[in-house]
C-alpha cells in the first residue's frame, strides 16, 4: 500500500513541476481516442492495424514517460515536450515499449486466427487467455528496464532486468493491481453517473464526447501511474540494472 501511495503522490508531483508536458500528452491521448471514433471499428479488428495504431499513440508518449521517469528518480524536470527520435535513450524505450505491444498484439493474431479458422469459442478464449497471461508477465518482468532506459543507468538489458526482478513477480502485480483500483472504480463511478442522463440513444454526439473524456482523464494518470510505479520498483530491486554487475541468465 506504501508503493501504491507514493506512485499517487508522485502523480500529483508530476502534473504541478511538468504542467505544459501534461497539457500535450492530454491533446496526444484526447486525439487518439477521437481518432479510434474516427476511423471504422472493423480495422481495429486486424492485430497488425490495431498494433501500428498503439505504436504511433506509443512514439508520441515517449518523451513524456521518459521524462516523468527521470524526475521521479533524478528530480530533473522536463519543462517543454521535444520528441528527438534521433536520441539514443528515445529510441532504446520506444523499441522496448513495443516489445509487450507485440507479445499482446501476436495474443489477438492467435484469437483471430483461431475464430477464422472455425475453432470453438472455447478454444478461442483459451488462446487468448494464455497470450493475455504471457503479456502480462514480459510487462512485468521488464518493467524496471524502462526506468533504467530512461537515467541512462550503465547495466540496463532485459537480462539484468529479469535477473533483478526474478522471485518478485507477484509483488509487483499486486502493486499494479492495488494502483489501478482506484481508476476502475472512478471509470465505474463516472458510468453511474452519465448513465441516468440516457444520452446513448437521445443525443449519441454528447455520449461519445463524455466517453471520450471519461477515457482521456483516466489514460491522463493512468499513465504517469505506471511509470511511477516502475521508477519505485526500480529503486527498490534495480542493481544489475542500475551497475554494470556481470549479467547472469535468468
Amino acid at each position: 500500500m506504501r508503493a501504491v501511495g507514493m506512485a499517487y503522490r508522485d502523480v500529483v508531483r508530476v502534473a504541478r513541476a511538468m504542467t505544459r508536458l501534461v497539457a500535450v500528452v492530454l491533446v496526444i491521448l484526447l486525439t487518439f481516442n477521437l481518432l479510434e471514433i474516427v476511423i471504422p471499428r472493423s480495422w481495429f479488428e486486424l492485430p497488425l492495424a490495431e498494433f501500428v495504431f498503439g505504436a504511433a499513440r506509443g512514439f508520441l508518449l515517449t518523451p513524456f514517460l521518459i521524462a516523468v521517469h527521470r524526475y521521479i528518480i533524478l528530480d530533473e524536470v522536463t519543462p517543454h515536450y521535444i520528441l528527438a527520435p534521433q536520441q539514443k535513450r528515445f529510441l532504446r524505450f520506444f523499441a522496448w515499449t513495443l516489445v509487450p505491444a507485440l507479445v499482446l498484439a501476436a495474443g489477438s493474431l492467435i484469437q483471430y486466427l483461431l475464430s477464422a479458422a472455425g475453432l470453438p469459442a472455447r478454444a478461442v478464449s483459451l488462446g487468448a487467455g494464455v497470450a493475455l497471461i504471457v503479456g502480462v508477465f514480459v510487462i512485468l518482468r521488464l518493467m524496471i528496464l524502462f526506468p533504467a532506459i530512461a537515467v541512462d543507468a550503465p547495466g540496463a538489458s532485459a537480462r539484468n532486468a529479469f535477473a533483478d526482478s526474478k522471485g518478485f513477480f507477484w509483488d509487483m502485480f499486486f502493486i499494479c493491481l492495488l494502483a489501478v483500483l482506484p481508476l476502475v472504480v472512478l471509470t465505474m463511478l463516472l458510468v453511474v453517473l452519465e448513465y441516468p442522463l440516457e444520452l446513448r440513444g437521445s443525443v449519441p454526439i454528447l455520449w461519445t464526447v463524455l466517453e471520450v473524456t471519461d477515457k482521456t482523464l483516466v489514460e491522463l494518470v493512468a499513465f504517469p501511474l505506471y511509470v511511477a510505479i516502475a521508477s519505485r520498483i526500480f529503486h527498490a530491486l534495480g542493481e544489475r540494472v542500475l551497475h554494470r554487475y556481470p549479467e547472469r541468465a535468468v
